[in-house]
């Protein structure tokens, strides 16, 4: 978004949901130091080696994010890591449907097709999800939060903290 598009909306919170959880007081601070910009999927926010110039804290609880799903990949079993990162997917998707394929949810939590299959069988058995023709329902947030390992409460915290 260029700061002269008159197209903007008049506050910055609407549609960022990092912003949208501050309180008044906290954006109020914050406000002078917004700079809007539009990204799109795909977009590249900094190289190897560049200077970061916004968001340290961010680049932070990334590398948390990074590090326990390295840990979480070693050492969980498929329907834990699926529903971690599941639970993770939808807090952020803003939605109870989501298209997804197994072969892209395999490349995310680290393990075979086959194996998310499995463990997609499994939560759909226990009533936690529904998965039809590549896309995926969420029917019960509770029961997939419970069958998540702790990675997801330790990642939850840390951006939280954002």
């Amino acid at each position: 978004m260029s700061p002269h598009n008159t197209d903007e909306p008049t506050d910055p919170r609407e549609g960022n949901r990092v912003l949208a959880g501050l309180s008044s007081e906290d954006f109020d601070r914050l406000r002078p130091h917004l700079e809007p910009f539009e990204v799109q999927a795909g977009d590249v926010l900094a190289h190897a080696g560049d200077a970061i110039a916004h968001l340290h804290h961010y680049v932070q609880v990334l590398i948390a994010q990074i590090t326990q799903a390295a840990i979480c990949n070693r050492f969980h079993s498929p329907r834990e890591r699926l529903s971690r990162w599941l639970a993770h997917t939808f807090d952020r998707a803003g939605t109870d449907a989501i298209p997804m394929t197994h072969e892209f949810i395999a490349t995310m939590i680290g393990g075979a097709r086959s194996l998310v299959t499995q463990a997609s069988n499994e939560l759909r058995e226990l009533g936690v999800i529904d998965y039809r023709r590549g896309r995926l329902q969420l029917l019960d947030v509770r029961g997939l939060r419970e069958q998540a390992c702790e990675c997801y409460a330790t990642v939850t915290a840390a951006v939280k903290t954002l």
